[in-house]
């Protein structure tokens, strides 16, 4: 079913299909602009931990945006022409809701009189520990759009001016080897409530790395010592973290044991010769 839907705080024309929706935040919207739309989930009452699907769209699809998504893992989303996407996103926690926000992506609209928009493949999948799923039938949605306006609006442009805050960034280091083999592996994790995270850059000594990956494997197997990493959203913010990363070689951990040892020693000297002085 398809329906239109307007809400009393600011005109929002929603138009919901049945588990996945496609919104914009405008009621009327002109050939020529620049427009921001929004894929949102219904999970019928479900709590759910992941999405996957695909968007098809009648006019180009430009910026894809996960800022102020509930799925803050982000594996997949490849553009598979200049109209389609592929996405598969993730949260850590489970999530529930009639409209939650899973991404959002930016159409430059053409003289057509419409807008069509095909959301295919999607698929959620619950958070039961029992990897159950919820196939949601393909849906091809319509929005009218008018002949152009004097005006052009273009939401991206005053979506990413109001964007002045950096990402939340959290960096994980680990050394599994079953895992991942020898070396060090650092998990990035960075959120950005408005045009979201769009790449990080890590300095590990000499080595200067730019990625888009949140698993990152330290390219110098060897390094011991303070890693840098920046992350970016696509406003340009920033933000530094560091870690640091210490020898584990038994001789390491042999000499540290050996310095631990020595300091005992002398404190347990140094407490005794008190306790003898307040014998006297």
């Amino acid at each position: 079913m398809i329906c239109i839907t307007l809400l009393a705080c600011g005109v929002v024309s929603t138009v919901q299909a049945v588990g996945v929706s496609v919104s914009t935040q405008s009621e009327v919207i002109h050939a020529g602009d620049t427009r921001l739309f929004s894929i949102m989930v219904d999970t019928g009452g479900k709590e759910i931990n992941a999405i996957e699907g695909s968007l098809v769209s009648s006019d180009a699809i430009g910026e894809i945006l996960t800022g102020g998504s509930v799925f803050t893992l982000w594996p997949t989303i490849q553009k598979k022409s200049p109209t389609s996407v592929e996405f598969v996103g993730g949260t850590p926690s489970a999530v529930f809701g009639n409209k939650i926000k899973a991404l959002s992506f930016e159409v430059t609209l053409d003289a057509s009189a419409s807008v069509d928009f095909v959301l295919q493949n999607m698929v959620l999948f619950v958070a039961d520990g029992k990897g159950t799923t919820i196939s949601i039938p393909q849906q091809k949605i319509s929005l009218s759009v008018s002949p152009a306006d004097d005006i052009r609006v273009d939401e991206k442009k005053e979506f990413f001016d109001s964007d002045t805050q950096p990402p939340l960034v959290s960096v994980t280091p680990i050394q599994d080897t079953d895992l991942y083999g020898d070396g060090v592996v650092l998990i990035l994790n960075a959120t950005d409530e408005k045009t979201g995270v769009a790449y990080f850059r890590i300095q590990e000594g000499d080595i200067s790395t730019t990625t888009t990956d949140t698993l990152y494997r330290l390219q110098n197997t060897e390094y011991k010592g303070r890693i840098k990493i920046e992350a970016f959203d696509k406003a340009g913010n920033s933000v530094t973290t560091y870690v640091r990363l210490y020898p584990t070689s038994p001789r390491y951990y042999m000499l540290i044991g050996f310095a631990l040892l020595v300091v005992c020693v002398m404190l347990g000297r140094f407490l005794f010769r008190k306790k003898n002085q307040f014998r006297v």
